[in-house]
């Protein structure tokens, strides 16, 4: 059996039912994907985008995933914290995470990375639905920490920067704690499905298993 036949299908089980893909949660229809033995969830559908992954990292995703949905909703979640300088509230982005996740899906995509790109990709998707009071925070500064640029939340009071490391210690706090129920729902965003593969298997992003 080679990567080709397991990717199609064959010799491998198909779901019966619809429901959401195990790595990336976005819905495949019955029979869309091939039920798969995972260490950590047992059995787990996976779509064929994300099997083809599995298979070769380095593998392009396609426009479009046969037999499963083209949207998916992504949760921006975040948390409310005290700044640091003028102790004003401040809203900070923690992650993002499927509205409706794959059963045993226990994966906060995280902003913690220093770069801030992933903060960068959660403002870009706040704004579509009109969140400007949070994107409007959001941008480029110069973190003395790092010796250099990034992207960031600065507090609207006092512009004081509220730094990706202490809001990713908060957050893994939080999460630890209280699983996803711990940080606050800041949006729901439709992203079509290659969009948020795209998210999910980018090497580049921190993520949270909780």
């Amino acid at each position: 059996m080679n990567a080709r036949d397991v990717v199609a299908g064959r010799f491998a089980d198909r779901n019966r039912y619809a429901a959401p893909c195990g790595r990336c949660s976005v819905l495949v229809r019955a029979r869309g994907g091939v039920v798969r033995d995972n260490s950590v969830m047992g059995k787990a559908l996976m779509c064929l985008t994300c099997l083809g992954i599995e298979h070769d990292p380095d593998a392009e995703i396609r426009q479009s995933t046969p037999h499963a949905a083209a949207w998916v909703t992504v949760l921006v979640l975040g948390l409310t914290r005290a700044c640091r300088l003028c102790g004003e509230e401040v809203v900070c982005v923690s992650g993002l995470y499927p509205y409706q996740p794959a059963p045993g899906y226990r994966n906060l995509i995280t902003t913690q990375d220093e770069d801030g790109i992933l903060l960068a990709t959660a403002a870009g998707l706040l704004d579509r639905i009109g969140r400007r009071d949070i994107t409007d925070t959001i941008g480029s500064v110069y973190s003395q920490s790092l010796k250099a640029w990034t992207i960031a939340v600065s507090c609207p009071h006092c512009r004081g920067l509220q730094g990706n490391y202490f809001v990713g210690e908060e957050t893994m706090g939080r999460v630890r704690t209280d699983g996803i129920a711990g940080l606050e729902v800041l949006g729901r965003v439709p992203c079509v499905t290659p969009e948020w593969q795209l998210i999910v298997h980018d090497p580049h992003f921190a993520r949270l298993s909780f």
